[in-house]
C-alpha cells in the first residue's frame, strides 16, 4: 500500500527533491520495503521498455502504445511487486512515469512531482496504454487513431464490455471510409447516453448490436 515518489518541496526557500513514500501515513516495515523493492525494479526495468518502444517508431502509434500497454501488464498484474491498492489508488501510474526517460514523449516522463500537486491516478496515458491491453489485438486495430481510443476509455461503459468494439468494427465497415474524429466522437456520445449507469454486460448480443447500430444511425446518415 506504497510507493517511493521523487517530489520537490521548498526547503528554507530551496527547490529539493527528495523520495517520499505515498501516500502519506504510519506505514508497516513489510510495506516500506514492498515500495523499495518496485522502486529499484523500475530503475533498472523502464528504461529498458522505453527503448524498446521507442524502437517501434516505424509502426502506428495505436500498435506502439498497446504494446507498450502490454509491457505495463507484465509489471502491473505481479501481485508480488505491485500491490492491488497502489493500482486502485493510481500511485503506480506515478511511479512507473517517473522511471520513464523524458525522451520517452509523454507528460511527465522521468520528471519528479511537486508536493502539493494533485493528480488523477485513473487518468493519463499510461493507464490508457494499461486498458488498451485488455483486449485482443483484433479487436482494437481497426481504430485509425490513438486518440480516438482515448475517447472511448474515458465512456468506461463501452470498453468494459469488449462487444461494443466488436459490433463499432461491424459497424465501420460497412462505413465508405472510416468516420472524423467529429464524427466518432457524436457516435460515442450518443452509444455513451444509452450505456451509461447502466450494467450492459447483462444485456443479450442482439441488444448490444442494436444499441451501437442506432448510435451510428443517429449520428450520420445511413450507410451501406
Amino acid at each position: 500500500m506504497a510507493v517511493l515518489l521523487r517530489e520537490k518541496v521548498d526547503i528554507r526557500g530551496v527547490e529539493t527533491e527528495i523520495k517520499v513514500f505515498r501516500p502519506s501515513g504510519a506505514l508497516s516495515r513489510e510495506h516500506r520495503e514492498q515500495a523499495e523493492a518496485l522502486d529499484e525494479f523500475l530503475s533498472d526495468e523502464m528504461p529498458l521498455i522505453a527503448d524498446r518502444i521507442m524502437q517501434m517508431s516505424k509502426i502506428k502509434p495505436l500498435k506502439k502504445w498497446y504494446q507498450f500497454g502490454k509491457e505495463l501488464r507484465k509489471i502491473v498484474d505481479d501481485n508480488e511487486l505491485v500491490l492491488r491498492t497502489d493500482v486502485q489508488n493510481g500511485l503506480i501510474w506515478e511511479a512507473i512515469k517517473q522511471h520513464l526517460p523524458e525522451s520517452f514523449g509523454i507528460k511527465g516522463a522521468g520528471v519528479a512531482r511537486h508536493a502539493n500537486d494533485d493528480y488523477d491516478g485513473s487518468r493519463g496515458h499510461l493507464p490508457e496504454c494499461y486498458a488498451i491491453s485488455k483486449h485482443a489485438w483484433k479487436d482494437v486495430q481497426w481504430l485509425k487513431r490513438w486518440v480516438d481510443w482515448t475517447y472511448i476509455y474515458y465512456r468506461e461503459s463501452m470498453w468494459r464490455d469488449k462487444r461494443v468494439l466488436r459490433f463499432m468494427h461491424k459497424e465501420i465497415e460497412r462505413m465508405d471510409e472510416y468516420p472524423s474524429k467529429d464524427v466518432l466522437r457524436d457516435i460515442l456520445k450518443r452509444l455513451s447516453a444509452q450505456t451509461t449507469g447502466k450494467d450492459i454486460t447483462v444485456l443479450g448480443d442482439s441488444v448490444i448490436a442494436e444499441k451501437v447500430h442506432h448510435a451510428f444511425e443517429q449520428a450520420q446518415p445511413v450507410h451501406a
